[in-house]
């Protein structure tokens, strides 16, 4: 519990809960190139800088990731890179499979997508502060 809270007073902005479907590939740190075939996750949530979503693989911090997320309403998927800050299991069922939440610093995104999500951010917020303030 401290340990949460501890990395929650540091960021920046604060995150917003939103299940979106996405790939994402680990890539050559060397050669920026795909190491392995795309696997499939949903979010959890997501801020200005970051998404956190659960997955069948543990991934180590500082893995570098190619994530394709999926928002709602749109056809085209946002194509972004992220750099793996951390991975925690999560506690499932005795006959279920591992699960594990992983944090993701978003790092490169193509001035069209950054645009794209920081609307759907933006879009989630208002979703949220109208919820306290009755827009």
């Amino acid at each position: 519990m401290q340990e949460k809270k501890q990395q929650e007073e540091r960021r920046k902005y604060i995150r917003l809960n939103a299940a979106n479907k996405l790939n994402f590939c680990v890539r050559d740190k060397k050669k920026a190139l795909p190491l392995e075939a795309k696997s499939s996750a949903v979010s959890k949530d997501i801020g200005v800088e970051g998404i956190c979503f659960s997955t069948e693989k543990q991934l180590e911090p500082g893995t570098k990731l190619d994530l394709e997320i999926m928002l709602p309403s749109e056809s085209e998927p946002l194509i972004l890179k992220g750099e793996v800050k951390w991975s925690r299991s999560l506690k499932t069922q005795a006959n279920a499979r591992a699960m594990f939440d992983t944090g993701v610093q978003l790092l490169i995104v193509q001035k069209s997508d950054e645009n794209r999500y920081l609307r759907y951010v933006n879009q989630k917020m208002m979703e949220r502060l109208s919820r306290y303030l009755h827009l």
